[in-house]
């Protein structure tokens, strides 16, 4: 009752201990509800709601009981008897209260009522599942909370994760809050010049090799990953950025059995490196408003030569799908010219 969801659904889970985990940011405690039972990862949709301190406490010991299915066909227990006892004298349309299923199903109305009360019909609706919606993403959530100076460190993202246990989300934060001072535009384009360059030869190099190999791929990530740990100070975040989705294309499937083939990922990063070299060499993408991102997307259409164009579009796209979960603004696309592209 501490979240308000009257949905019947996720208080079963919560009672089960499944589908959700709990993550703290500074002094505040959330609860991310997932479609899937078990989370392995930080950056998924889900629907995220702030808790108490004693409410995270008890939905964590919670995950730990991992009650089945079965205890809701069960009385209810002496623990929940005194819950039992106020839903049924507080409750008019109350039904009998034969087990713990019957007790969640009268509990979830009994919430749903106060807050069609209290709250906004929109916000009411949410919590009773029948208005579809998803949480901000950590990015953008750390950003609204703790300021534009503190940013998920991606590469500690995209560690398996288990949700038995509270997540930290400041272990994700980068241990400087600071913006890194850069250097002189001089040696900011050397810096991108060079990191792009022995991009493509890592990747030109790979595809020679049976290139579906889970070694070769997770070899790869190492060498991408040590390549920015190398020239992170002579390279603008813009740019690092651009090599992060390169990465992250490496070890992602795009069907349940395939990967992205080491080919494809250096067509991808060729159609957009040489323009990132051009405008983005002393740029961050992530303090960029919404205005300058959809300058800076039109102006690196515009670099491309006009049969290339659309191709150029569909890998700009992408590179965007993936950039928003880093805390990049959306752009007004209504402004970009998209008219060549087959989205």
């Amino acid at each position: 009752m501490c979240i308000r969801d009257r949905d019947k659904d996720l208080l079963i889970k919560v009672f089960m201990g499944t589908h959700f985990r709990i993550v703290q940011l500074r002094e505040q405690y959330y609860v991310e509800f997932s479609s899937s039972e078990k989370i392995e990862a930080l950056l998924i949709l889900s629907k995220r709601f702030s808790i108490s301190n004693l409410c995270a406490y008890w939905m964590q010991n919670a995950k730990k009981l991992a009650l089945s299915k079965t205890y809701l066909n069960k009385p209810v227990s002496q623990t929940f008897q005194v819950i039992a006892n106020i839903v049924s004298d507080n409750y008019d349309q109350a039904n009998k209260i034969y087990n713990t299923g019957s007790l969640i199903k009268d509990v979830a109305e009994l919430i749903n009522q106060v807050n069609v009360l209290e709250l906004p019909g929109i916000v009411a609706g949410y919590l009773s599942g029948q208005v579809s919606s998803y949480s901000w993403s950590w990015p953008e959530l750390i950003r609204f909370q703790l300021g534009k100076n503190y940013r998920l460190d991606f590469d500690r993202c995209s560690s398996d994760l288990n949700d038995s246990q509270l997540i930290l989300a400041t272990d994700f934060l980068p241990a400087a809050a600071e913006t890194v001072h850069l250097s002189n535009d001089e040696t900011l384009q050397k810096g991108v010049k060079v990191l792009f360059r022995k991009v493509r030869e890592a990747l030109a190099n790979e595809k020679k090799d049976g290139d579906s190999r889970k070694t070769t791929r997770e070899d790869l990530t190492k060498r991408i990953k040590a390549l920015l740990n190398q020239n992170s100070s002579s390279v603008s975040r813009s740019c690092q950025l651009l090599v992060l989705w390169v990465k992250y294309l490496i070890s992602t499937k795009y069907s349940a059995t395939k990967y992205f083939a080491i080919s494809s990922i250096e067509r991808y990063f060729s159609a957009l490196s040489i323009k990132f070299e051009v405008l983005a060499y002393a740029t961050n993408l992530v303090d960029m408003d919404e205005e300058d991102i959809t300058e800076f997307y039109s102006n690196i259409l515009s670099l491309a030569k006009e049969n290339d164009r659309a191709y150029v579009g569909r890998r700009l796209i992408g590179f965007h799908k993936w950039a928003r979960a880093q805390g990049v603004e959306e752009p007004d696309w209504s402004e970009i010219d998209l008219s060549l592209i087959h989205i």
